[in-house]
């Protein structure tokens, strides 16, 4: 066994600064531990991933399989958090194929929490803790490793206050540990228990497990026990003026105050600002989350209400409290039983997870329906009470379409009825496909329905990125790779290409492939075979393949830069699909898809002439997609309404449109002059106003990324990243760019004089 991977499983804390005298630097592998060593700690240090020396670290491997897998565990690690979210799960099936009897639990252990990570920006809560739950079984209690990988889950599950599912066993553990001050860190037992209380709304428990912090900090009074005390007044109501350590602090106070005693106005613009705090705040976030629903349903706004939730599902950010903000939705819309089915499963979780308090204090900011009711409803709940609901069975607002193959293209124009035949024609021969069109057009719905009207529907649909992933990892995905292929491959997987069988793969931004990889993909597409890494025999392949791209491959192959006689190969059958502007009479075909796409009962909402005329004459640079996201988020907003016109429309999300028609729909009830002129010219200062508190943002946070800025600002994130162009140009901020991901790249305020 290696000394490193000793070292590990026999000690509950083995820091990074103490790897070092472990590993050899001489090794590319152990050179890479050392390096990702650094770049753990992500948020205070300014260093970054180097993904080729990951890729050469994995290529050369370890003749340790424990030391390989541990290096691919904290690559998951990093590369998870520098948002390389599709290479790190190409990294995953790579140490899925490393676990076998000779892996030590602990390392297993390891590697199923480093894969949890990639669940936190995927949405996938009950996957994480699936993998959390894992990971801790494979571990004997009397483990070096137990401990740590206890506190893993542990902190999990504390921040979302559901410390209860922990077995009484580990919960008796974790409070021996607290008395005990087990391990290194003094501190880390009373934060969880700290962080569950506050997330549980239970202050006197919570300032007790704070002051076991302080003594365990040695009566250091950091950042998190300030942020920590801060939240536990706000829990207590504690909101008055007062002199608060930090300046934030006396804004969110003043906020939950003014919301207490209904003092709403400019209560948006205080939303904003606490988009920001949450970032810095590690205890605030859980008590704030709910702010902008209870704003929204105070003023009946259900469909902004129900956007909030929309969102909330869609990022994977559920929580059973949600059905708190369901069932007043529901009581606003008259839907008693609906009501009654959310309050009921809200309260099985609040007696399993100890939320009575926390409920007490949520419940201060209802104000929307008589409190005679929400008791009503309250009471007849807990006269069902029956078996706790789980979160998987959380409902949500969510457009699912059920149509395939030809039904998925929307559209009557000559084009699309053209790109309809050629799919269908396509469809029944064996030859690659090449689907090229700009990006949101539609290039994977046309890859589903080629394999949804083949004959071989029923086996895989597969599709990658080949725009996220290095050489390496394209071709060990695609190809797969045999034992011995690398070190550490003790045991064969297979490729796309063969695992699809004779079903479909989709191969996505293949304009971003190697030359290298070109000539690769050619003889696969000549011969029909393909050579596993590591392999010398070749092997037949049945999938019918689609190629994918928003880059014209002739333009490229004029540069240079791609295969010539790849291109040639390819361009036989093509389709090529167009963008939404040179089809805009499908667009009302597109709306009217959308609007209908979760519509039940037996209305049909429609819009009206001067917003299709709107619509119709912008040039969507986003494409359909750009559409589709408008018009659901319309019907969110304005879920009672089945006529909607240009005041329901949000033109704020369409950078650069010019605004005739709704200006004159805005003005046209109004017969005061001066009314008229100050309504023109509030719309034209949007811009500025947005520009300016841009500014403000990066003067106070000093770093930002193109996702925060939309975030913050609410705007879509074209209209982000033409802002921060803007203040580039300008030379207010420059932007940051650590590798060739865009994920990785923020911006950064300048030093002006």
């Amino acid at each position: 066994m290696h000394p490193f991977v000793e070292k590990y499983i026999n000690s509950e804390i083995f820091l990074p600064q103490e790897w070092e005298a472990h590993l050899s630097k001489e090794h590319v592998l152990e050179n890479a531990i050392l390096s990702l060593s650094k770049v753990l700690n992500f948020y205070t240090s300014n260093i970054k991933l180097n993904e080729e020396e990951v890729d050469n670290a994995i290529a050369c491997g370890h003749s340790d399989r424990n030391l390989f897998l541990f290096f691919i565990s904290i690559s998951i690690v990093c590369l998870t958090q520098s948002q390389h979210i599709e290479k790190a799960k190409s990294v995953v099936s790579i140490g899925d194929n490393l676990i076998n009897s000779e892996v030590q639990p602990e390392i297993h252990a390891l590697f199923l929490q480093a894969t949890s990570r990639i669940c936190i920006y995927t949405g996938n809560m009950q996957e994480e803790q699936k993998l959390f739950n894992k990971s801790l079984s494979l571990l004997n209690k009397d483990m070096p490793r137990y401990g740590s990988n206890l506190i893993n889950y542990s902190l999990f599950l504390a921040r979302k206050g559901m410390l209860n599912d922990l077995a009484p066993v580990d919960m008796n553990l974790l409070m021996e540990r607290k008395k005990n001050k087990q391990g290194l860190d003094t501190t880390t037992v009373p934060e969880i228990l700290l962080a569950n209380a506050i997330n549980q709304g239970d202050a006197s428990n919570g300032f007790v497990y704070l002051k076991d912090y302080l003594q365990g900090n040695n009566g250091e009074k950091n950042s998190r026990y300030e942020n920590a005390k801060f939240s536990l007044n706000i829990l207590l109501g504690n909101e008055g003026s007062k002199v608060y350590p930090i300046e934030e602090f006396e804004k969110v106070a003043k906020i939950f105050d003014d919301f207490y005693n209904n003092r709403l106005e400019g209560f948006s613009e205080n939303l904003i600002f606490l988009k920001t705090i949450e970032l810095q705040n590690p205890f605030i976030h859980f008590l704030t989350n709910y702010l902008p629903l209870h704003f929204e349903l105070n003023l009946k706004n259900i469909g902004r209400a129900k956007l909030i939730l929309h969102e909330k599902s869609k990022a994977g950010k559920t929580h059973f409290l949600d059905d708190l903000c369901f069932a007043r939705i529901a009581l606003l819309e008259n839907k008693k039983a609906e009501a009654l089915y959310f309050m009921k499963r809200l309260l099985l979780n609040v007696e399993k997870y100890n939320f009575e308090q926390r409920i007490t204090f949520e419940m201060k900011f209802i104000r929307e329906v008589s409190l005679s009711d929400f008791y009503f409803l309250l009471q007849k709940s807990y006269e069902f009470k029956s078996k706790n609901v789980s979160l998987e069975d959380m409902k949500s607002i969510a457009f699912v379409s059920e149509k395939k193959g030809l039904e998925l293209i929307v559209g009557e124009s000559e084009v699309i009825k053209k790109t309809k035949e050629l799919t269908q024609k396509y469809a029944s021969i064996p030859e690659p496909i090449l689907v090229t069109g700009e990006t949101g057009t539609g290039k994977e719905l046309i890859a589903r329905a080629i394999h949804d009207i083949g004959t071989n529907c029923k086996e895989p649909f597969l599709a990658i990125n080949c725009g996220a992933l290095t050489d390496t990892l394209l071709q060990s995905e695609l190809f797969g790779y045999e034992v011995g292929a690398f070190t550490g491959a003790q045991k064969e997987k297979k490729g796309i290409f063969e695992a699809a069988g004779k079903g479909t793969v989709f191969l996505d931004e293949f304009e971003d492939v190697s030359a290298k990889m070109q000539s690769s993909l050619l003889r696969v597409l000549e011969t029909r075979e393909i050579r596993m890494v590591g392999g010398t025999k070749t092997r037949k392949i049945k999938c019918k393949i689609v190629i994918a791209t928003n880059i014209g491959l002739k333009s490229l192959v004029g540069k240079k830069v791609f295969r010539e006689d790849l291109y040639f190969r390819l361009s036989r059958f093509e389709i090529k699909l167009p963008a939404l502007r040179e089809r805009k009479e499908d667009i009302p075909h597109l709306i009217e898809h959308f609007l209908l796409s979760d519509k039940t009962g037996e209305s049909t909402p429609i819009i009206n002439k001067k917003l299709l005329e709107a619509l119709s004459d912008y040039e969507w640079p986003g494409n359909i997609r750009e559409l589709r996201n408008a018009v659901e988020r319309m019907k969110i907003l304005h879920y009672d309404k089945n006529v909607f016109g240009v005041e329901e429309f949000d033109f704020d999300l369409l950078e650069n449109f010019s605004k005739p028609i709704l200006e004159t729909a805005e003005v046209s009830s109004s017969t005061d002059e001066n009314e008229r002129i100050q309504s023109i010219l509030k719309s034209g200062f949007k811009i500025q106003a947005r520009v300016d508190s841009l500014k403000a943002l990066f003067v106070q946070h000093k770093k930002l990324t193109r996702s925060q800025v939309s975030a913050i600002l609410k705007v879509s994130p074209l209209t982000a990243a033409n802002a921060l162009h803007a203040l580039c140009e300008e030379g207010f901020i420059e932007k940051i760019m650590p590798s060739k991901s865009t994920k990785s790249h923020y911006f950064n305020i300048k030093n002006l004089k």
